[in-house]
């Protein structure tokens, strides 16, 4: 079994955005859908880490504001 290719991920993301099932993804691309559902995990995985990272920085970034504000 061999990685994806950058055309099978485009393909898989594609898919995935129009609402394709996997089975049909898998059948267009000649692969098992196990390895089109790991490539999905993956992508969604790393979607949802940068978008809890960038909340993150965002909160500390505002309580760090908070701290160094001066009240009147």
């Amino acid at each position: 079994m061999q990685p994806s290719s950058a055309e099978e991920r485009a393909a898989i993301m594609i898919g995935d955005g129009k609402g394709a099932s996997l089975r049909s993804i898998s059948t267009l691309l000649g692969r098992k859908v196990s390895s089109i559902n790991r490539e999905l995990s993956y992508v969604h995985h790393r979607a949802d880490r940068r978008l809890r990272n960038k909340k993150y920085k965002a909160g500390k970034r505002s309580f760090t504001h908070s701290l160094f504000e001066t009240q009147p």
